[in-house]
């Protein structure tokens, strides 16, 4: 299994294993870069963006909440790097497999998997 650098990847890797022959992804936009701004202090600061339209800026921490010590940008992108490797090898394993994951979430930053509109399952 590709590490598990999120909840998504083992869940992946479980469908795959139980035998599925396609798997669509909901709700996995992954564009945390479009929300990172590093300030004059040298610190990452994301921007929450809740449901209501509210937004929220705060430091990335490492480990958050409990620990102080927030990302460098060489970190974090080696964090997103890691992920983002593990949904290429996921797709390779799959197709090994006989399974098709399709990405089926609009403006989603996982360019591992084919996309696929869910309008057309309807079809």
């Amino acid at each position: 299994m590709p590490r598990a650098q999120n909840v998504l990847i083992p869940a992946i890797f479980q469908a795959i294993n139980m035998g599925y022959k396609e798997i669509y992804l909901l709700g996995a936009k992954h564009s945390w870069l479009e929300d990172i701004t590093v300030k004059d202090d040298n610190v990452l600061y994301t921007t929450y963006k809740h449901f209501s339209g509210t937004s929220t800026e705060a430091p990335i921490y490492k480990a958050a909440p409990r620990n102080t010590e927030t990302f460098k940008m060489h970190e974090l992108l080696d964090a997103f790097y890691i992920t983002f490797r593990s949904y290429w090898m996921l797709n390779e394993y799959a197709k090994s497999r006989g399974t098709i994951i399709y990405n089926s979430t609009p403006h989603s930053f996982i360019d591992a998997f084919e996309r696929k509109d869910l309008s057309e399952l309807s079809k």
